[in-house]
């Protein structure tokens, strides 16, 4: 595929990248003007995780999706819905948006039978958007323009 060319996606990743977008949205205001506390585990949150964990959390619920997202207390069941697992990180790099720097994402992948089949990954202030689906790997950049990333080490992914 050429860079110039747009992936087809299906409804299901769109609905993560909107997720992931609606969340963002949401937690602005507090980029760069919110304190951190210290989870038990010894990393840092904020009310921007927590909100931002709740909005795709409820999302993806709503899909029928089993949620394991780092903002909520352990997930524990036995039946894993056939919609998949969800693993959410609502603010990866959570120090730096509390320091107001663009250097953290918005994490979101899917995972059925134990093998990774979606993934999103989303900046609200850069308003980048990587995703991945079907074996291609791509980025949407503020311009809308979407393009395939190629790996060195394996060559164009498409």
């Amino acid at each position: 595929m050429s860079p110039s060319k747009s992936p087809i996606v299906s409804n299901e990743l769109l609905t993560l990248i909107s997720l992931a977008k609606n969340a963002g949205e949401a937690i602005l205001g507090y980029h760069g003007n919110c304190k951190s506390t210290v989870k038990s585990d010894g990393t840092p949150s904020t009310i921007a995780d927590e909100t931002a964990g709740r909005i795709i959390s409820a999302g993806l619920r709503e899909r029928r999706y089993l949620v394991v997202n780092e903002e909520e207390a352990e997930c524990v069941s036995t039946q894993i819905p056939e919609a998949g697992i969800a693993w959410v990180d609502p603010i990866d790099g959570t120090e730096e948006f509390v320091k107001g720097t663009e250097k953290f994402w918005m994490l979101i992948g899917i995972a059925r039978q134990n093998i990774p089949v979606l993934g999103v990954a989303y900046n609200p202030v850069t308003k980048e958007v990587f995703f991945a689906e079907n074996n291609g790997c791509y980025q949407e950049k503020k311009t809308a323009s979407v393009q395939s990333i190629y790996l060195p080490n394996l060559g164009s992914i498409e």
